[in-house]
């Protein structure tokens, strides 16, 4: 009798055992797809373009990492208000009927921006989110709770030089695109709202050069 418990107690400790060194059934949490980061984008907007006057109108932007981008803001009869081309090396910017040319390089280009930066706002921002990157190249970047980037300030001589918002993020195509933009560097703001993108479209050079304005 004493023998038969003994054996009932030796299974029933193997049967524990072998649960115990088997390994929990765990539902894997839902980490989402993986965020795509665009090369380029093509999109339909409403822009508006303050500096000592206001120009805003629906627009077609073009832009194409690393340095490219063509923001043409239309008027009411479909006709070119304003103009604002990179070919990564210069910004030329139409508008008046004139034609305005500088070089990104230039120690007094009158902006807080190079064209790197701007293309990363058009495109979803690729600031990083390191810290000790973000001190390197003096900003401050704030995410939502999602993860999204929606704030960026960046500073010159301990003040901020140039604030970037983006907010209204939606999904498309795999990435995550901000459709509503604003640019402000104390001298100028640009605001962006997006109505149609198209990621990653075929664009030529052409698009960005001297040719490409009115």
């Amino acid at each position: 009798m004493r023998t038969a418990k003994f054996g009932l107690l030796l299974l029933a400790l193997l049967f524990f055992w072998g649960c115990a060194g088997l390994k929990p059934s765990k539902e894997l949490p839902d980490l989402g797809e993986k965020k795509k980061t665009p090369k380029a984008i093509r999109a339909e907007a409403v822009v508006e373009l303050k500096k000592m006057i206001t120009l805003s109108g629906r627009a077609t932007i073009m832009a194409k990492s690393p340095d490219l981008f063509r923001i043409e803001v239309l008027g009411p009869f479909n006709h070119v208000m304003a103009l604002l081309v990179s070919d990564g090396s210069t910004l030329y910017a139409f508008s008046g009927g004139e034609i305005e040319k500088k070089d990104w390089e230039d120690p007094a280009l009158p902006y807080s921006f190079k064209a790197k930066e701007v293309v990363s706002f058009l495109l979803g921002s690729q600031y990083p989110k390191n810290k000790a990157a973000q001190k390197a190249d003096n900003i401050e970047v704030l995410t939502d709770k999602d993860g999204h980037i929606s704030k960026i300030v960046k500073y010159k001589k301990g003040s901020a030089s140039l604030t970037v918002m983006m907010s209204d993020y939606r999904d498309i195509s795999g990435a995550h695109i901000p459709f509503n933009i604003h640019i402000e560097d104390g001298k100028r703001t640009l605001k962006i709202k997006y109505s149609d993108v198209e990621i990653d479209p075929e664009l030529s050079e052409d698009f960005f050069s001297l040719e490409a304005l009115p």
